[in-house]
C-alpha cells in the first residue's frame, strides 16, 4: 500500500523522535491476528512496517523495544521497563544529598518515557559550580538543585544534543 493511506506516528527510538508509517494501522492488524507471544509480535510488526519505513540494522534493537511499548501502550500496561535508556553523569561534592535530586530526575526523564543510566561521580576540590552537575557526554544539562519544572525544561532542551 502507498505511504499516502497511512498515518504517521511520532515515537521515540533510543534516543531519537521517529515518524512511522502505519504504526497505528499495523498494531490494529496485529491485535485481530490474537498472537500472544512479544517476538512474534514485534517480528511481525517489523515485517509490516518495513514496507513504508527505512529501519536501520543498527537500530533493531531500539526498534523492537519501541514497537512492543506502543504495543502495550492501549492495553494499560506500566511502559517504564521499556523507556528508552540514556547514560548520564552525576557530579557531586562528597556529603551532597543525592538522593532526592536523582528521585526528582528520575520522575522528570520518565515524563519523557527516557529511564536514566546514572554514573555517580564525587570529586574533590577542582570541582567547578554549583553542585549537583547532571552531565550527558560533554554536555551540560544542568547545575546545582533546580525545580522539578526547571529541571524538567533542561532536560527538554538538552533533546536537540541527543
Amino acid at each position: 500500500m502507498p505511504c499516502g493511506s497511512y498515518g504517521v506516528t511520532q515515537v521515540l527510538v533510543g534516543l531519537h523522535r521517529v515518524g512511522v508509517v502505519g504504526l497505528r494501522q499495523a498494531l490494529g492488524e496485529i491485535n485481530s491476528l490474537g498472537l500472544v507471544e512479544r517476538d512474534l509480535i514485534v517480528d511481525n510488526l517489523l515485517d509490516r512496517l518495513s514496507e513504508d519505513n527505512l529501519i536501520p540494522n543498527h537500530m533493531i534493537d531500539d526498534y523492537r523495544v519501541t514497537l512492543w511499548r506502543e504495543y502495550l501502550r492501549p492495553k494499560g500496561h506500566d511502559l517504564s521497563e521499556f523507556y528508552s535508556q540514556v547514560e548520564v553523569t552525576l557530579r557531586c561534592r562528597p556529603n551532597d544529598n543525592q538522593s532526592d535530586f536523582v528521585e526528582k530526575l528520575t520522575s522528570v526523564f520518565a515524563d519523557f518515557e527516557l529511564r536514566p543510566i546514572i554514573t555517580t561521580a564525587t570529586t574533590d576540590s577542582d570541582f567547578e559550580g554549583p553542585s549537583p552537575q547532571l552531565l550527558y557526554g560533554d554536555h551540560m544539562i544542568v547545575q546545582g538543585q533546580k525545580s522539578r519544572e526547571r529541571l524538567k525544561a533542561a532536560v527538554r532542551m538538552s533533546f536537540s544534543d541527543w
